[in-house]
């Protein structure tokens, strides 16, 4: 799935979403625990023009908020989405504003809570943007890196095939609202298992899945768009319903259901799976093994430096003299399957 900027919004990459779903207030999270992106780590997949995003790292106390999206443009639009919640933001007051809103107590202020900002979001009407135009956003180390809006960045990436640097570090909680069908109807069932298994990877223990499942009577329509993904439509298996038994396979916890909201088409539900602390770091730690397995069959059958000659291989290395011009590697995704096969000219030696 490449990047795309395409009028036909085959990646469910509309332009002018919230104008349709134009609340400030996105009821999707106000479903959601209030202290669920406290302190956390948050990566927004498919974030569109970033108002969830955006609402996200400034009202709900994240501590670093990712937005990926498929589309350049819907990414630049997000950069102009924080520029505009910045800009309508409450100013913050400066240390002696402070002390006197503090009621005159001796007592070491305190922070506000995350989930509840001292700050007002909508401070401003959105007619002195309009007329005045966008704030400048301060350096980073007036307000500090993790406040708003320096907390929040936006990547273009087809996240589903493509990693980008903040994922090393690994998310507290993962969104994904309304993108489950786009990915299933271009890359078919394996493309949407590998997108749930990707989510599993980059969440930490105890991490969290939040996800907004679309309907399969909603695919009828959005097939009609493009003819590949009609024919994509033909081979699918997988439905909706079985999202929550595909999660649990992968290693995450019990779904919990948050009800409905929206309206029209818009009505779907909003599930929370949460990665098992134990479950992940088993898992972690089957990976580490078959890693440390493949290093050291590597190991064993690699040949003495005098027995080749290193050169500009395509994979680091070209075998010559004893062994052949090729060396093949083979993984697999879940267990110790992973093997090393190097060729010699006589025998085929398979570890």
């Amino acid at each position: 799935m490449a990047s795309s900027s395409s009028t036909v919004p085959i990646y469910g990459n509309y332009h002018g979403y919230y104008a349709k779903r134009p609340s400030v207030r996105d009821p999707r999270l106000a479903l959601l625990p209030s202290t669920i992106f406290s302190g956390a780590r948050v990566l927004d997949v498919g974030c569109n023009e970033g108002w969830v995003t955006c609402e996200i790292a400034q009202s709900w106390g994240a501590h670093k908020v990712v937005g990926v999206d498929i589309d350049e443009s819907l990414i630049r639009a997000a950069w102009r989405r924080r520029r505009t919640v910045w800009s309508l933001q409450q100013p913050a007051m400066d240390e002696d504003a402070l002390r006197v809103a503090d009621t005159g107590s001796r007592k070491r202020r305190r922070e506000p809570s995350p989930a509840t900002p001292r700050l007002q979001p909508d401070y401003f009407p959105l007619s002195c943007e309009h007329e005045f135009g966008s704030l400048p956003v301060p350096p980073s180390d007036i307000r500090g890196r993790h406040v708003f809006p320096h907390n929040l960045s936006f990547r273009t990436a087809d996240w589903v095939a493509t990693r980008i640097p903040e994922d090393a570090e690994r998310y507290n909680v993962v969104v994904a609202f309304s993108i489950t069908k786009w990915i299933h109807l271009n890359g078919g069932d394996e493309a949407l298992k590998a997108f749930f298994q990707r989510i599993f990877d980059v969440l930490e223990p105890g991490g969290t899945f939040v996800l907004e499942p679309q309907a399969w009577d909603t695919y009828a329509k959005a097939k009609r768009m493009d003819e590949r993904l009609k024919e994509n439509a033909k081979t699918l298996k997988i439905r909706p319903d079985d999202f929550e038994s595909i999660l649990g396979l992968i290693g995450f916890g019990p779904a919990q259901h948050f009800g409905v909201t929206g309206e029209g088409g818009f009505r779907r539900p909003v599930d929370l799976c949460s990665v098992e602390g134990e479950a992940k770091k088993d898992v972690d730690l089957a990976n580490l093994l078959c890693r440390s397995f493949f290093i050291i069959a590597f190991a064993i059958t690699f040949p003495r430096q005098d027995d080749m000659k290193m050169t500009n291989h395509p994979i680091g290395f070209l075998h010559t003299g004893t062994f052949r011009e090729r060396a093949t590697f083979y993984s697999g995704r879940r267990g110790p399957h992973h093997r090393v096969r190097l060729a010699r000219k006589d025998a085929t030696a398979v570890i």
